[in-house]
C-alpha cells in the first residue's frame, strides 16, 4: 500500500497535534493533490493502482496527471485494488502510534467504493486497540469534485477548534447533501466498466451522469456536443442555487475553464475551484471526464 499517512510526518505537522482538537484524513486518490493534502495537514490513505498490470504511483505534479489521464483515454486500463479492513487498520495504527488522539476520516462515498465499509470495520478494532483515542468515519456520499467540499469543511472545523464528535455530526449532515455530476470519458475504461452503451458517437452525444450505485450510472440527460453538455452540467448547480462549486478535469483544461465560465454566467457570484481528477475518478469514469461537485443547500424538508 503506497502513499500512507507516514509520508506526511515529514511535513512538520506533528507539532499541530497538541493545538488541534482532532486530525483529518482522507483517500489519497481524491482530487485534492497529495502535496496540498500534506500542506493542509491531512493524512492520506493510499490505494494500489496499476496501468495495464504495471504499478501506477499516485500523481503529484502536472506531468504525472497528464500522463495518467492521457494513458487511460488512449485505451490503457487503470485498475484499483480496493483497500481492505486490514489496510485501514494499518493506516489508523500508524497515526495513533505517532501521536494522533482524535481522527476524523473523510471516506469516498459508500455508493461509489468499498472504502467506507472497510474503514468503519477497521474503526471498531482500533477503538479496542487504542481505548484513549477516538476515530470517526464520515461517508462523503461522493467522489472526485463532490468529496472536496466535505473535506474542506472538515479542515475548517478542525482549525476553528470543534471537537471530533461535533465535527462528525456536522460533516455527516453536510455530506447528505453532497452532489457529484459528471460527463464521463468515452474510452475503453468506461466501456469496460459500463457495458451498456450511453454514448451516441454518430450523434456526438455527451451524457451528463451521476452514480446510481456501485458500477451503475444514472444518465440525467443526453446533450449533443461538448458545449451543450457543459451547459447542462452547469445548470444543475444553478438550479440548486449554490454559492460554491468544484470542478475536476482530466487533461482537457480548456473544457474545465469553459465550464467554470458557464457556471459563473448562470450563477453570478459563485465561487468555482478547479482541480485535476485523481486516480479514483480516472479509474471510474475515464481520463478526460469532467466532474462537478457541490453541497446542495438544505431544503425546507431537510
Amino acid at each position: 500500500m503506497q502513499n500512507r499517512g507516514d509520508v506526511l510526518y515529514n511535513t512538520g505537522m506533528r507539532r499541530l497535534y497538541d493545538s488541534r482538537t482532532f486530525s483529518v484524513s482522507t483517500n489519497a486518490d481524491c482530487d485534492v493533490g497529495f502535496s496540498r493534502l500534506a500542506a493542509s495537514g491531512i493524512f492520506a490513505m493510499g490505494a494500489d493502482y496499476s496501468l495495464s498490470g504495471e504499478p501506477c504511483l499516485l500523481p503529484d505534479c502536472e506531468s504525472d496527471y497528464d500522463s495518467v489521464s492521457e494513458a487511460v483515454t488512449s485505451g490503457t486500463i487503470l485498475e484499483r485494488k480496493n483497500p481492505t479492513q486490514a489496510d485501514y487498520e494499518e493506516f489508523f495504527d500508524e497515526l495513533f502510534e505517532t501521536g494522533v488522539r482524535t481522527l476524523v476520516h473523510i471516506s469516498a462515498g459508500s455508493e461509489i467504493a468499498d472504502d467506507y465499509a472497510a474503514a468503519v470495520k477497521a474503526s471498531k478494532n482500533e477503538m479496542v486497540k487504542f481505548p484513549r483515542c477516538q476515530l470517526y468515519v464520515v461517508d462523503s456520499h461522493a467522489f472526485s469534485a463532490g468529496l472536496a467540499p466535505t473535506l474542506y469543511a472538515a479542515i475548517k472545523m478542525r482549525d476553528e477548534g470543534l471537537d471530533g464528535a461535533e465535527a462528525f455530526v456536522k460533516l455527516t449532515a453536510l455530506a447528505e447533501n453532497a452532489r457529484t455530476y459528471f460527463i464521463p470519458s468515452d474510452c475503453e475504461q468506461t466501456r469496460a466498466r459500463f457495458p451498456v452503451g450511453f454514448y451516441g458517437r454518430t450523434l456526438n452525444v455527451r451524457p451528463v451522469c451521476s452514480f446510481a450505485s456501485k458500477n451503475k450510472l444514472a444518465v440525467l440527460s443526453r446533450p449533443r456536443g461538448n458545449a451543450t453538455s457543459r451547459a447542462a452540467l452547469a445548470r444543475l448547480a444553478a438550479d440548486a442555487a449554490v454559492t460554491e462549486a468544484f470542478v475536476s478535469f482530466g487533461y482537457d483544461t480548456d473544457s474545465a475553464v469553459a465550464l467554470k465560465h458557464r457556471l459563473e454566467e448562470l450563477s453570478p457570484g459563485v465561487k468555482v475551484e478547479l482541480n485535476r481528477t485523481g486516480l479514483l475518478a480516472d479509474c471510474l469514469i475515464g481520463g478526460d471526464a469532467l466532474v462537478l461537485g457541490f453541497i446542495a443547500p438544505p431544503t425546507a424538508n431537510d
